[in-house]
Formats: structure tokens, sequence, C-alpha cells
């Protein structure tokens, strides 16, 4: 991997843990909120910038705009139009993401569509 490379993939998560730690803080405050399953049905469009945070999070429908993402568990089946930023513990993309993937978790699993580049975090 080159030097630039290496020094531009610190930043990125960095960039991805101050976007996703005011969702995560947000989750803790309202105790509702970190501890539902969030679900966007195969049926359902959102014409706006998507935010969702739960135990289990699955995206099935149309997000036409950038999603942003948390949970213990994350599954993406639906279309994404704009960018995908996700956290979770298991991250599982199977459906169509148009723009960039931004992705950490402990186990993050990309089998879907990628309009543009993917940036990803495993442990």
């Amino acid at each position: 991997m080159s030097i630039f490379r290496k020094k531009l993939i610190l930043p990125l998560f960095a960039l991805l843990f101050l976007i996703l730690f005011p969702i995560a803080v947000f989750a803790q405050s309202n105790p509702a909120v970190g501890q539902k399953t969030v679900i966007l049905n195969s049926d359902e469009t959102i014409d706006r910038d998507y935010f969702a945070t739960g135990n289990m999070v699955n995206i099935n429908g149309t997000v036409n705009g950038d999603a942003f993402i948390a949970g213990g568990q994350v599954d993406i089946n639906g279309t994404v139009n704009g960018d995908l930023l996700v956290a979770g513990g298991q991250v599982t993309v199977r459906g169509k993401v148009t723009q960039n993937v931004r992705a950490a978790g402990g186990n993050v699993i990309i089998e879907g569509e990628v309009g543009r580049n993917v940036s990803a975090a495993g442990g």
C-alpha cells in the first residue's frame, strides 16, 4: 500500500467517526432509539438524507440522498442514491449504492453494487 493511501485512510476513518459519533450519542440519550429495530421497507422511499440507529437496522427500500447508519447488525438490501456511511458489529451491504461506501465494523461484507469507492475496516 502506498504511503499516500496510508495517509488517506486514517483521516477518512476519523471523519467517519466524527460523523457517526453524534448519532451514537443521540441514541444513548434516548433509550428508545438505541434499543430497537429500524426497518425501511422495500416499498418505502426517502427523498432526503437518512439517519438510523438501532440494535438492528434493515434498509430494504430506497434512499434518495446519503444514508448514515449505526447499529449492532446492519443490513443494506435496498438502494442508496448517494453515499453510505455505516458502522456496526455486523455490516452487510447487498443492495446498490450509487456513490461511495464508508464502512466500519466487526464484520463487514460488501456484496452489492457500489458506484464509486469503498473504504472499509473490519475486525
